[in-house]
This record gives C-alpha cells, structure tokens and sequence, in this order.
C-alpha cells in the first residue's frame, strides 16, 4: 500500500504544478508517481524496465504534443494565430538601408 501513497503524492505534486510554475514541483512529482510504479512491480528490472519505458513514452508524447498542440482545437484557443512578419508589413526597428557599406564614427 505504500505505492499508492507515492503514486497520490506524485499525482498531487503534478497537479499543482499547473497552478505553480516553475517545474520542480512537476519534476518531483513525476519522480514521486514513478517510484510508486516501480514499488508496485516489485522493485525489481521488470520494474525498471517499466519505468524506463513509461519514461520514454513520456518524452516521444511530449514531443508530438508539443509539435502539434497549436494545431488542435484547444491549441488554437491557446495560441496567437496571427504573425508579425515584415512580409505583413511589421517592423520591429528602423530600416536603416542608406546606412549599408558606411564606416561610423
């Protein structure tokens, strides 16, 4: 039963973690929830062949979330889908082009 109070910290740790920025609370929380799993295997390498691999699964979902997020239809609630570009005529300083091949004092 001890791993459910490693998995429920873990889970309570991540959760306010979107409340709290920062990572760390995240990042423990993680590492809280994992080492549940692994006391629930047995402590064993299958354990740790399983947290590895959810570890690793972890890591190719964040990629893809992330890569694909602002194309979703809660991405796009929570992303700016205009650009500033110079093409859409934005400009972020002076365009200083009679300046080019002069020497400053």
């Amino acid at each position: 039963m001890e791993f459910l109070i490693w998995m429920a910290i873990g889970i309570a740790l991540m959760a306010v973690e979107l409340v709290v920025p920062g990572g760390i609370l995240g990042l423990i929380g993680y590492c809280a929830f994992l080492w549940g799993v692994f006391v629930a295997l047995g402590e064993g390498t299958v354990a740790l062949y399983a947290v590895l691999g959810l570890t690793a699964l972890l890591i190719v979902l964040i990629i893809v979330f992330f890569n694909h997020f602002e194309k979703t239809w809660i991405g796009k609630l929570f992303t700016l889908g205009q650009r500033s570009t110079t093409k859409a005529g934005y400009v972020s300083n002076d365009v200083l082009d009679d300046l080019v091949g002069k020497e400053g004092v």
